[in-house]
């Protein structure tokens, strides 16, 4: 295995970590959007491939190698909280020499606020822990709030307010540490890792990845230096449309968005310090990943790359059936072939008054060989043209006769006319021939309308019945809803 791919210079990624990677992790987050190669929404692996990629490979093999791991968790405590004289005017102290004093946003219709306030102040952001009370010693922290809307009524008037409120100053930490991963061989999606556990991991120095730009781009949602770009690069991404209907006020902080997505409870939940905590470290995550991908060059084409000791491994996998499913289709395939077995009986004890079967060319033209009369119809030892043979042809019809006393079958002209005579030689041909050695022809049953309209409509049944159990499976996630225990007893008790 050989390493295909590096982080560029921490001073390119000021550039180069656009709006674009914002985009991805709101794709993931909110649309279920497929993850980029080498990453999870908690980490990302420095890219591996085979020597010679270009080999052909199964879709189910596996690839294994040592590579370095990325990412990154947070460190949260409570904040000191001082109500102020301004309505509304609070000032947040983490204790250890950072305050910021804030008025927070004016209570709308919506229920609940939650905000995200980076450090860096900037002109898309409303809020900003950089001030003379706030170093930029502290440019790594942020501070996460959650407040409720009250109401305050002054003189009958209801002026709201907001109250109950929970706030986190928060330092993410970023790691790096070697480990042994496997991806999928088709599209790089990660199977799983492992790696000593003894080992701690290693704090990712500013010289490989550009903390300060990251955390700056993802508290406002622009770059520190904006530049020309496609609109997937220098969009602004709005995510106030997702959050409105959870009741969340406006404006919000750019990470709110991705907080709440994280988030596994309703709004109401984040009050609790703990899942205020959990939101924002699991929006950290999916957002360090998404950049940490965004930022690896190819190194393919660079003689020098790192070679690892890896592994290619196939694993053949088999499709699980439920046991009442297949029950049912090997009962089908049964019944299939025992009525094919019966009708090939029936076919064959049906009596027949043909002593053979013309089914092809081959065969007619053998029954005029045998018949010198006939083939002198034809003549010039079969080496007659096309246009020859239309005009001796015409007005011309045969039949197949039987002769069962001497079993054989034979076919003669009928009526010969001249090229004139073949409007009158087709009148004078009767549809229905009477004479010995000719019999009238019988459809079988089989092939009557009848059977035909039955198979056509099992067939069309079938087809309606698997379209109805496929639009269960996705509407459900299963054959469904919860609510129909009976029918799953009902399954469960077939299966057993």
């Amino acid at each position: 295995m050989i390493t295909t791919g590096k982080i560029i210079a921490p001073d390119d990624q000021v550039t180069s970590l656009n709006s674009r990677f914002l985009g991805t992790a709101y794709g993931v987050s909110w649309l279920g959007q497929k993850l980029p190669p080498y990453t999870t929404k908690d980490y990302a692996l420095l890219p591996f491939a085979p020597i010679d990629e270009d080999t052909q490979f199964q879709t189910s093999e596996t690839w294994s190698a040592t590579t370095q791991l990325y990412h990154t968790n947070l460190t949260c405590n409570p904040a000191i909280m001082t109500k102020d004289l301004p309505p509304d005017t609070w000032t947040f102290d983490n204790g250890i020499g950072c305050s910021v004093q804030l008025t927070l946003p004016r209570p709308d219709v919506n229920e609940y606020m939650i905000l995200y306030v980076q450090y860096y102040d900037d002109a898309h952001a409303d809020w900003a822990l950089q001030n003379p009370n706030c170093t930029v010693d502290h440019s790594h922290n942020f501070l996460a709030l959650w407040g409720i809307n009250l109401p305050l009524v002054v003189d009958g008037i209801d002026w709201r307010k907001v109250g109950n409120l929970t706030a986190l100053f928060c330092q993410p930490t970023y790691y790096v540490r070697t480990v042994t991963a496997t991806v999928n061989a088709s599209d790089h999606a990660v199977v799983g890792i492992s790696y000593d556990t003894t080992l701690p991991p290693v704090t990712l120095s500013e010289d490989i990845f550009n903390v300060t730009n990251f955390e700056y781009v993802i508290g406002t949602g622009v770059t520190q230096r904006p530049v020309e770009g496609d609109i997937p690069d220098i969009s602004l991404i709005e995510q106030y449309p997702r959050i409105f209907e959870r009741r969340i006020q406006w404006p919000p902080s750019n990470m709110v968005g991705y907080g709440v997505a994280a988030s596994a409870v309703e709004p109401v939940g984040l009050s609790d310090p703990l899942e205020l905590h959990n939101a924002f470290e699991v929006a950290h995550k999916l957002l360090f990943s998404m950049a940490i991908s965004a930022l690896i060059s190819p190194t393919t084409d660079n003689p020098t790359v790192v070679q690892r000791n890896g592994l290619r491994q196939d694993r053949p996998g088999g499709i699980i059936f439920v046991r009442t499913f297949s029950i049912i289709v090997e009962i089908s395939l049964a019944a299939v072939g025992l009525m094919g077995c019966i009708l090939w009986i029936y076919s064959q004890q049906r009596r027949s008054e043909i002593l053979s079967d013309p089914a092809s060319i081959a065969d007619i033209m053998s029954l005029i060989h045998s018949n010198k009369k006939l083939s002198s119809e034809f003549g010039d030892n079969g080496t007659v043209t096309t246009e020859v043979l239309k005009e001796r042809l015409e007005g011309h019809k045969f039949q197949l006769t039987a002769s069962i006393q001497r079993s054989e079958m034979k076919l003669e002209a009928l009526d010969q006319n001249k090229r004139g005579d073949s409007f009158a030689s087709k009148k004078s041909i009767k549809t229905d021939i009477d004479c010995p050695g000719q019999y009238q022809g019988v459809r079988p049953f089989e092939m009557t309308f009848i059977t035909g309209f039955v198979m056509v409509g099992v067939i069309s049944t079938a087809i309606a019945v698997l379209i109805f159990l496929y639009d269960r499976t996705i509407r459900f996630n299963g054959m469904c809803p919860a609510s129909c225990t009976n029918i799953k007893i009902y399954v469960l008790t077939l299966t057993l």
